[in-house]
């Protein structure tokens, strides 16, 4: 799975909250940012429930 974040993130930060070993929020860029892709199947459901959860549909999941 890659993961995506585009240049919509508002910086809300439901995705860290979601899965913060996955996201984390970049104060300096305004935007999460990936720092691993996900290693379970719990952190990879937790990517999807971010990207759904996503206020401004700024992740994207490609395989």
């Amino acid at each position: 799975m890659k993961i995506v974040i585009t240049s919509d993130c508002v910086t809300c930060g439901l995705c860290a909250d979601i899965a913060p070993e996955i996201f984390r929020m970049d104060e300096e860029l305004d935007i999460a940012v990936v720092i691993r892709e996900p290693e379970t199947d719990q952190e990879t459901m937790q990517v999807q429930e971010s990207a759904d959860s996503c206020p401004s549909e700024a992740i994207h999941l490609t395989e």
